[in-house]
């Protein structure tokens, strides 16, 4: 039998997950990291296509992301993982926490060592839409666990 507040938490991440209550659903912030400008691009026209993802920010560099980081309001992060001056590793410290981070890189030996960093999901490049939209349900599922136990 579970507590009352256990019940809502519940409650509240299986409607997230099957879809329930669409109005009231979770806005993501979400920050694009990536070198190649054409990527950048292309992930944006994809996240297009899902009203509850605001992009609220973009860096091509190391230090511009870092900068992103700590100065910007956000929820999720999507993180190539060869920048200009580095690799996208190093950021992982900047990240605020509660965040949800998504790498999205062509490179498919990066995959074990991002999820031993907690990443929510790993796409490859070019990213398919119906990969892209599994990454969105499992940030948001994540996103609603986190602000369920505030």
């Amino acid at each position: 039998m579970l507590c009352g507040l256990c019940a809502f938490r519940v409650r509240k991440i299986r409607s997230l997950i099957c879809g329930v209550n669409r109005s009231k659903k979770l806005k993501l912030h979400a920050l694009l990291i990536d070198d190649e400008a054409s990527a950048r691009a292309d992930l944006r026209e994809k996240l297009a296509a899902h009203p509850e993802v605001a992009i609220v920010g973009e860096a091509a560099t190391l230090r511009a992301a870092r900068a992103l980081l700590t100065n910007v309001d956000y929820d999720l992060v999507f993180l190539d993982v060869q920048l200009v001056g580095g690799e996208s590793f190093q950021l992982l410290p900047d990240v605020r926490p509660g965040a949800g981070i998504v790498f999205a890189t062509a490179h498919e030996r990066y995959a074990v060592r991002a999820f031993e960093s907690h990443a929510v999901d790993y796409l490859l490049k070019p990213i398919d839409p119906a990969r892209l939209a599994e990454a969105l349900r499992r940030a948001t599922v994540a996103q609603a666990a986190r602000s369920s136990r505030t």
